[in-house]
Formats: structure tokens, sequence, C-alpha cells
């Protein structure tokens, strides 16, 4: 299993901090599962840095069976 942590408008959307997810071998096919199964955020994934075991990785990146990924949004304020 894999634990992803949800930041920012992400969270707020969701509702939760975080989820569990089956093991995927890169972070691509988990941020596409995680579009999958929360339609509302697809639109904002793209834009959104994303970290293995607090490390930032991009989404050709394998990710290790029990990691915590973190999908950080950019944030904007004035």
């Amino acid at each position: 299993m894999i634990t992803v942590e949800y930041y920012g408008i992400l969270k707020g959307i969701l509702g939760t901090r975080e989820e569990s997810y089956p093991h995927r071998p890169t972070m691509g096919e988990l941020v596409d599962s995680v579009a999958e199964r929360h339609p509302e955020i697809a639109g904002a994934l793209p834009g959104t840095a994303m970290a293995c075991n607090e490390e930032l990785v991009h989404r050709d990146a394998a990710l290790p069976e029990g990691c915590t990924v973190a999908l950080l949004p950019p944030v904007s304020g004035g």
C-alpha cells in the first residue's frame, strides 16, 4: 500500500488529509489512480508538485511499496 497525503486546495476539496492506495510502480500511475478516484481534483493534478518520502519527484519516478506520497498544489496569496 501507498499513503497519499493531500495538501492545500486538494485537502479542502476532498475533505480528507490522506488515503491509502494499492501499490503502483510509478508516480504517474498513482496520480492517474487518484484522478480516477477523485475526478473533482483531476484538473488540478497536472500543476501539482509530487513528493515521495519527502523528496520531490517526477511522474516517471519509481514508488517503493509502503511509501508516503505528498501531492502539493501551487499556492497563491496576496
